[in-house]
């Protein structure tokens, strides 16, 4: 399977990766662990991820206004359509979440999952939910724009 990179053009799955026989995807983002350029360029060790993960645990957000149609943006080249408001609750939550994440590093304790007051459990409650949610609808919903539109 031939698939778009922002900066390499098109590459192929490694032939030894298990996703090499894969025919379709249910979403339009791979993550990989190596890429290497050999006969062409091969991505090994990947998976896909849904734009939720992306958003989520990906880089920079940011909400811009593009031809009258608010969206939300992960490293200002990953562009979805969001009505703002919906933008603006997955900004913060991600907001909640990096600031969860630095806490835990600063001071390791366990998320009491059985206190569902406890912010540790209601954030990462939420994430999972919508994550599940996500995965668990017709994912062609949710096909992104390119900055640029680079590929189709």
């Amino acid at each position: 399977m031939k698939t778009p990179l922002n900066t390499d053009g098109t590459v192929n799955i490694h032939p030894k990766s298990v996703n090499v026989e894969e025919t379709e995807f249910h979403y339009n983002w791979l993550v990989y662990h190596l890429k290497m350029r050999t006969s062409s360029i091969y991505l090994y060790d990947c998976t896909e991820v849904s734009p939720y993960c992306l958003l989520f645990f990906g880089g920079d957000i940011s909400i811009q206004k593009d031809k009258d149609q608010d969206t939300i943006a992960v490293d200002e080249w990953i562009v979805f359509q969001s009505p703002a408001r919906i933008a603006h609750l997955v900004k913060n939550l991600r907001q909640e979440l990096d600031g969860l994440l630095q806490e835990k590093i600063e001071n390791p304790h366990p998320v009491d999952w059985n206190d569902v007051k406890s912010r540790d459990t209601a954030v990462l409650t939420a994430i999972i939910d919508l994550i599940t949610t996500q995965e668990n609808e017709s994912a062609k919903n949710y096909a992104p724009r390119f900055q640029n539109e680079r590929y189709s």
